[in-house]
Order: C-alpha cells, then sequence, then structure tokens
C-alpha cells in the first residue's frame, strides 16, 4: 500500500533532506505507473471501440448482401449473376410468347411499324414528336390527371412503399393527397431527378 511506503519514510531516522528526495522519488515513480495504467486503460477502452466499430460494419455488410436461391437450390451472391437471373425471369413474364429468341412476331412487329409511322409526318421523315404532342408532355400536371392515375391505374394488394401507405389508402383519401402529390411531381420535374425512394416498396 502506499500509505504504508509513505509512513515507513516519513518515520525513518534519516534527515529531512533525505525523506524529502525520496517521497519525491516515490511519488514521481507513482505518478509514472499510474500515468502507465491510463495509457493501457486508454488503448484497451480505444481497441474495444475499435472492435465494436469493426463488428457494426460487419453486422453492415450482412444486411447489405444479397443472395439469390435458384430454381436448382444453389445459392449465389455474385451481383452480376443476380441482376442476370432477375433481367432473365421478367422478360420471361413480360415477353410476348408467340415472339422468337431473335426475331419478333407478326403482331409485334405491325405494332412497331405502326407506333413508328404514327411519328412520322411524311415517308421519308425522320422521326419526330408533332409539336402539340411535345407540348402536352412538357406541359404542368394537373391535379385531375392524378387523381385519374389513382383512381383507375393503380393496382391494389400490392406492397406500400417506404410511406407505409398503401393503393387503398391512397384511393380512399385522393382529393385530400392529389394537391401533395401535385407539388411533389412539380418538383420533380423541375429539379430533372426522380428521388430512389419514391420508387421503393416494402416487401
Amino acid at each position: 500500500m502506499y500509505i504504508n511506503d509513505i509512513e515507513a519514510i516519513s518515520e525513518s531516522n534519516e534527515s529531512e533532506d533525505e525523506k524529502r528526495t525520496k517521497l519525491e522519488q516515490f511519488y514521481r515513480k507513482e505518478d509514472i505507473k499510474h500515468r502507465i495504467r491510463l495509457k493501457i486503460s486508454n488503448i484497451a477502452d480505444l481497441s474495444h471501440s475499435r472492435l465494436n466499430c469493426v463488428r457494426q460494419e460487419k453486422q453492415r455488410n450482412k444486411t447489405k448482401n444479397i443472395s439469390l436461391v435458384d430454381s436448382y437450390g444453389t445459392t449465389s451472391e455474385d451481383p452480376k449473376y443476380i441482376c442476370d437471373e432477375i433481367v432473365k425471369y421478367y422478360s420471361d413474364i413480360y415477353s410476348c410468347i408467340d415472339c422468337l429468341e431473335n426475331k419478333k412476331c407478326s403482331k409485334c412487329t405491325i405494332n412497331s411499324a405502326d407506333f413508328c409511322e404514327k411519328l412520322r409526318c411524311k415517308p421519308n421523315d425522320s422521326f419526330k414528336i408533332s409539336d402539340a404532342d411535345k407540348n402536352m408532355t412538357e406541359r404542368h400536371l394537373f391535379c385531375s390527371e392524378i387523381k385519374t392515375a389513382i383512381i383507375k391505374n393503380a393496382k391494389l394488394h400490392k406492397s406500400p412503399g417506404p410511406s407505409g401507405f398503401t393503393f387503398e389508402f391512397y384511393k380512399k383519401y385522393v382529393d385530400i393527397l392529389a394537391p401533395i402529390l401535385l407539388s411533389f411531381y412539380e418538383e420533380v420535374l423541375s429539379v430533372g431527378v426522380f428521388p430512389d425512394f419514391a420508387s421503393e416498396g416494402r416487401i
């Protein structure tokens, strides 16, 4: 104990100067020990906090990793493979069953040709949109258009977005929400960037 050491020095038969010198040495030595202990505890705390940071980072990375189990039961975490499988899946769903792999069916060919021909003003003209169509696409939105889109086109029983509101909610309160959505879409059109959260869904 420090007190016993101090008492032993003070009660010794040495001169006052010698006692003072010994006490100063003792205090200096104990001070150094104390500082070393503090440094070690700081290092231990720092390494502990770094370890916690590493653990949290690993946990975050785990949640970022996406894995796909294919029809054969094989699990893959390769992003390119996962993207290819998703593209293949949705291509199969939305592709025409009459079209061949590298040739469109007559119905799709005619529809494409009709659409392209409607864009031409004259047979030799390059494809372009008429001024009336251009003005219509570039004009401001109306509340009535947003209401129509929600009432007629919104599909029911779908996963909600990050807001947590389903299309049933939007349909029920369409009169209240349409002006709010109108200002949101006007802002998107003025900025020219559609925010990521607006196209997210919760599954």
